[in-house]
C-alpha cells in the first residue's frame, strides 16, 4: 500500500494510523487522510490470486493495478469530457494498451510496443 498524495509505502510491519473513527487511514509523512474503503480496495487488487487467463502476471507485476484498470479509469473519465467517436475511443484505448504494456510480454519488442501506440495515436486523429 502507498499514500497515495506523497507515495509513502509503509515497511511491512510498521504501524498503520487510523483515523478515531475507524474510517480513515492517516498517512504518517504527509499525514493525508484517505477514506479506508480506498485502502480495501487496492488491498484486494494488489492481493488477487494469479489467474493466467484474467489477469495474466506478466500486465499484472509493472504496476499497483493492471493495465485494463487504469485503462478504464482513463477512457471514462474522456468520455465524461470528450465526445469521442467510436472508433477514436478504441484507437485511445489501444494507444494506452501499447505503452503502458510495451516490452511487458517479451523485452526485445519494446520499440515494436511503441510504434504500435504510435500507429493507434496517427489513426485516432484522422
Amino acid at each position: 500500500m502507498m499514500c497515495p498524495d506523497c507515495k509513502y509505502k509503509p515497511e511491512a510491519r510498521s504501524v498503520i494510523h487510523v483515523s478515531e473513527d475507524g474510517q480513515a487511514f492517516i498517512c504518517p509523512q504527509c499525514k493525508l487522510s484517505t477514506p479506508r474503503a480506498y485502502w480495501d480496495e487496492l488491498h484486494q487488487i494488489v492481493n488477487k490470486p494469479p489467474d493466467n487467463v484474467n489477469h495474466p502476471a506478466h500486465y499484472a507485476e509493472h504496476y499497483p493495478f493492471e493495465v485494463k484498470e487504469i485503462i478504464r479509469i482513463v477512457m471514462n473519465c474522456i468520455s465524461a469530457e470528450k465526445d469521442l467517436e467510436p472508433y477514436a475511443a478504441y484507437c485511445l484505448g489501444n494507444e494506452l494498451k501499447y505503452r503502458l504494456r510495451a516490452g511487458f510480454k517479451n523485452e526485445d519488442k519494446i520499440e515494436e510496443d511503441i510504434k504500435k501506440a504510435m500507429f493507434y495515436n496517427k489513426e485516432r486523429r484522422q
